[in-house]
């Protein structure tokens, strides 16, 4: 693999990410540099995740060729990164960011946030190092290849090659959830072939997403103790190691088959969900925080059709529970507008069914 193709990726996987994550980041109150570029990074992901999603949907039900979309999705990255760059300029030249000061770490402290990373990379290691063959991936990863190779989205059969139609039992699932769409471009674009890029490298980006997700949900719970989040990821690395009781645990999605669009959904897109609940019901429902939602919730139904029903499902769960704690009934309406994607796409998806049946 050459370095180039490594750079690509990178600029993919994080660079890109973490410029269009600043556009929104600048909306919140963030005074942690290191909190503010996690912030940025997760946002900026989940963005380009529901971009895709806006612009795959659309030509996948109009059974359009992949290299349009790569040459549309590729615009629509350039005039969001010019965008960043911009409101950047914008915000340093009226008001330079001031950071909180933080306080000096014990070697307590230190040595538990060594401990966490020591255990997160070893996870990561292992995973991207080590082959593991899943079955889905007959599936996911062919999705893929044919994109790549073929030009094509989800109008051929995985198994046969043969040309397929709406009925297509789980394929259809795919048309509504195109996160194979998203890898695929990730693959062209970098020139890593899609099985490579899978197995090998997405597992080095996505582990790390997961625990910065815990990461930040437990500075929520701890009121940034970093010793206390330390421990805490400890803890919850020590249950992923151990949590391989089914195939279908989070701790076997998270460290069997990261690379799949229904583990993002439950190892990060449902955990970021919460944490963007949380703050919303500490910030009382402020626009930037429904705007946060609204972009998960695109983002949860690019992975996995479950993501179209498990997302409003955990959305109208907060809801709930904020107006309980509020009596406020207009947390209702603000949460449902972050809900939009998943209605939108509910209604294409059983329109797609009915079609297939007829």
């Amino acid at each position: 693999m050459e370095i180039r193709n490594l750079l690509i990726l990178v600029l993919l996987m994080v660079i890109v990410p973490l410029l269009i994550g600043t556009i929104w980041a600048g909306l919140v109150q963030i005074d942690h540099k290191i909190k503010y570029i996690a912030f940025s990074w997760l946002t900026g992901f989940l963005t380009m995740m529901a971009l895709t999603q806006m612009i795959a949907v659309p030509m996948v039900l109009r059974r359009q060729h992949f290299h349009p979309f790569q040459c549309a999705y590729s615009a629509v990255l350039v005039i969001a990164c010019v965008i960043a760059v911009v409101v950047l300029l914008f915000r340093w030249k009226r008001k330079k960011t001031v950071w909180a000061k933080q306080e000096k770490m014990s070697w307590t402290t230190i040595l538990f946030v060594l401990g966490a990373v020591f255990l997160i990379g070893i996870q990561t290691y292992f995973v991207s190092a080590y082959q593991h063959i899943d079955d889905d991936d007959s599936r996911f990863v062919v999705e893929e290849v044919m994109a790549v190779e073929r030009n094509v989205m989800y109008t051929l059969n995985p198994v046969t090659g043969a040309l397929s139609f709406w009925d297509m039992g789980e394929v259809r699932k795919d048309m509504v959830s195109p996160w194979t769409m998203f890898v695929a471009y990730i693959s062209k674009i970098s020139d890593i072939p899609p099985a490579i890029l899978s197995h090998r490298y997405l597992p080095v980006f996505l582990i790390p997403m997961c625990y910065i997700v815990y990461a930040m949900i437990g500075l929520f719970f701890f009121e940034n103790n970093r010793e206390k989040t330390s421990i805490f990821l400890i803890f919850i690395s020590a249950l992923q190691m151990y949590g391989y009781s089914s195939t279908h645990t989070i701790s076997a999605l998270m460290l069997l088959r990261i690379w799949q669009g229904k583990a993002v959904l439950a190892a990060v897109i449902l955990p970021l969900l919460f944490y963007y609940l949380l703050c919303a019901y500490k910030n009382e429902y402020q626009i930037q925080d429904i705007i946060q939602i609204f972009l998960t919730t695109g983002a949860a139904a690019l992975t996995s059709s479950m993501g179209i029903f498990l997302a409003p499902i955990m959305v109208a769960l907060g809801a709930f529970a904020g107006i309980i704690q509020t009596r406020k009934i207009g947390i209702a309406w603000k949460l449902l507008a972050g809900c939009i994607p998943c209605i939108i796409l509910t209604g294409i998806y059983l329109l797609l069914r009915v079609e297939g049946m007829g």
